[in-house]
């Protein structure tokens, strides 16, 4: 029981592409994958689901292949843009909201 999130935007693929074999019993696979890139879902699901919500990428770009397996789970495939940095000043070492007591 669990879950685990394959993040693939700002992964760097293949003209080929790559093949992910995910499996799980009783939890979830999130897979994110980046704008444009084609994603080939196939496998088993036993009293589970698997769903590829990341619609069609470019043509001639590279495929994420999924096979998977899900045993009362999910496996799931998700489109999203890539993450921009964070911001250093907002998390920076100096902006602390908690400080000892006394100080």
């Amino acid at each position: 029981m669990g879950s685990i999130k394959l993040d693939f935007r700002e992964a760097e693929f293949p003209r080929n592409g790559i093949t992910v074999n995910a499996g799980c019993i009783m939890g979830s696979v999130e897979v994110l994958v980046p704008p444009g890139i084609n994603v080939d879902l196939s496998g088993l699901p036993l009293l589970g689901s698997m769903d590829n919500k990341a619609g069609i990428g470019d043509q001639g770009a590279p495929v994420i292949h999924v096979k998977g397996m899900a045993l009362m789970g999910s496996v799931e495939i998700k489109r999203k843009e890539v993450k921009k940095p964070a911001d250093k000043k907002k998390f920076g070492r100096g902006n602390r909201r908690s400080r000892r007591p006394g100080r």
